[in-house]
């Protein structure tokens, strides 16, 4: 379970949904292994051998391109600093220079993004 992301539920910053969707992406990303070892962002975005993966593995960095090519660079880097690495919104916001709060915000689009890419949520198109 991604503790950032369940803490920020209990704060009502978040809701249910959207914490799901943080879990499912923390899920993928220990999956691939990602958490355990040094980023081979090849592997990830398909562009190098995978002799050396494990088929489960395999399936999981596959999941994670596709959840992370449904959200923005922005959204992104948010997910995987707060959701995958378990590092605070307040640091993120912090580094990149914004406002209070408004990682909080973007952390949402950003977990909104992955629960419409895994079909917990429909987004109405405007006319």
């Amino acid at each position: 379970m991604t503790m950032r992301v369940a803490y920020y539920f209990h704060k009502g910053w978040i809701d249910e949904v959207q914490r799901d969707a943080g879990e499912i992406f923390r899920d993928v990303w220990e999956a691939a292994q990602i958490g355990i070892r040094a980023i081979n962002w090849d592997t990830v975005y398909g562009v190098s051998a995978k002799e050396d993966l494990k088929p489960a593995q395999a399936e999981a960095m596959h999941e994670l391109r596709r959840i992370l090519r449904h959200t923005n660079k922005v959204g992104r880097a948010i997910l995987i600093s707060v959701c995958g690495e378990g590092r605070g919104i307040k640091d993120f916001e912090r580094q990149a220079g914004w406002r209070d709060r408004y990682g909080i915000e973007r952390l949402r689009e950003a977990l909104d993004d992955v629960a419409e890419c895994r079909g917990l949520i429909t987004r109405k198109l405007k006319p």
